[in-house]
């Protein structure tokens, strides 16, 4: 884990006297997490100090220095440009589901006549974070670094949701590197999760090919949070909402609907479909992917271990969705292989290999989730080696533990009858086997 530190503090808290017979909001955010009555006193409250654990309370609404204050009197429309700060509580959702995307188009005023939006300094202080930090640790590559950090931060600049997204990102990015935050660091990502979703539909609703770019940085963003906020990171806090168990989360419950939901709406963009020309459409494409197609027969050792996987639907109904979902993971695994060792590496080129890993998501048939949800045994190995495909990727952040966790689920899902057919993935995560843990899954 890095060492880096935040310079975000907390935000003041502002105590909201409560109605009559009315449950109080106010308790600090452990208290809420177990259901539990808190005494509310503070900076730390009986439960907390009696547990021995870090009391805090979910900040409030952002409050103005006596400047700003002096300026909004002067200026009474710039009330309602003003941004709410996220106010963390139990039941809030990391990942929320997709009756944004999927609701009717509204009718909104051009991006360019919107009211402008103003940002709180905490939010800039987010902002800050993810110009000397969370920029510089997507890519492993100081140039690409560089145009990660210019180029996302200049289009967030120009578009609220763009904006919102890099918060969402940086806050938990925040939320990783101070474990001791997280509760209150996973809230505030998902409160600009939420906004920036919001802002996404209404600038597709907008069909302007012009915001493309920003469409797409927005889409990358959105998928580093999505993977990261349903991985260990956010663990204790998603099996609290319509998750299902902690093997539906690792089985893709969460992420996998809103990737397929987002690829689909990018889709209908003509610059979705052309070749890259900016350097900043250049980090967004995923090179030459598309162009590699596997043979039928295994290329090498570890091409057999998954060409082998055929004999398991050999006489199944399922037969070819299963066949071409081998083929996306085989497709995934060779483009990823080109960065597996620096001599192979164009010169102008970098390592892609975290997009070759995510890309499975859009190239697998679609019908192959909902056998996977449904836990058929043959799309719960292929899952499993999946896995073990991003194991490789277990140094970002933002996918720590995933390949792991995704062989573990599947190990214990599947049984001893399918051991033999996972032995690759086990292998290439070293799944630490307890037969004496017992996990509902």
């Amino acid at each position: 884990m890095s060492t880096q530190t935040s310079d975000v503090e907390s935000t003041v808290v502002v105590s909201i006297p409560r109605r009559p017979h009315t449950k109080s909001r106010s308790g600090c955010l452990d208290c809420r997490r177990r259901r539990v009555k808190c005494s509310e006193e503070k900076p730390e409250c009986r439960a907390c100090r009696r547990r021995g654990v870090e009391c805090q309370y979910p900040p409030s609404t952002y409050r103005r220095s006596p400047v700003s204050q002096h300026a909004d009197e002067a200026s009474p429309a710039s009330a309602s440009t003003s941004t709410s700060t996220p106010c963390p509580c139990h039941h809030f959702s990391p990942i929320p589901n997709l009756s944004l995307l999927s609701c009717p188009a509204i009718t909104t005023a051009p991006l360019c006549e919107q009211s402008p939006v103003i940002f709180s300094i905490e939010e800039m202080a987010l902002f800050q974070h993810w110009t000397l930090h969370t920029s510089l640790d997507i890519y492993k590559n100081s140039s690409l670094s560089s145009i990660c950090q210019v180029g996302f931060s200049q289009s967030a600049l120009q578009h609220p949701f763009v904006m919102h997204a890099v918060l969402s990102l940086t806050a938990a990015h925040i939320a990783y590197l101070n474990p001791e935050k997280r509760l209150r660091y996973i809230a505030n990502a998902a409160h600009y999760h939420n906004e920036g979703l919001k802002g996404f539909r209404e600038a597709i609703a907008q069909n302007d090919d012009r915001i493309a770019e920003s469409l797409f940085v927005w889409s990358a963003l959105n998928l580093l949070y999505v993977f990261g906020v349903s991985g260990r990171l956010g663990e204790s806090l998603c099996d609290d909402l319509d998750w299902g168990t902690r093997g539906d989360r690792i089985l893709g419950v969460g992420f996998i609907p809103m990737i397929l939901g987002i690829v689909t709406v990018l889709e209908s963009y003509e610059s979705f479909q052309t070749p890259s020309s900016t350097p900043l459409q250049n980090i967004l494409s995923v090179g030459n992917l598309e162009e590699i197609q596997p043979p039928d027969e295994p290329t090498d050792a570890e091409d057999e271990q998954f060409c082998q996987l055929r004999s398991i639907w050999e006489n199944n109904n399922n037969a070819s969705i299963y066949e071409n979902t081998l083929q996306a993971l085989r497709q995934c695994r060779f483009f990823m292989e080109q960065f597996s060792n620096e001599a192979t590496k164009d010169a102008g080129d970098f390592d892609r290999t975290w997009q070759g890993a995510f890309a499975f998501v859009g190239l697998a048939p679609k019908e192959y989730f909902p056998l996977l949800h449904q836990r058929q045994p043959p799309a719960l190995i292929l899952y499993a080696f999946y896995g073990g495909l991003l194991y490789s990727l277990d140094d970002c952040w933002f996918m720590e533990g995933w390949g792991y966790d995704i062989v573990e689920v599947v190990n214990n899902l599947l049984g001893s009858y399918w051991e033999s057919w996972i032995a690759w993935p086990v292998k290439a995560v070293n799944l630490k086997k307890d037969k004496n843990k017992l996990i509902s899954y």
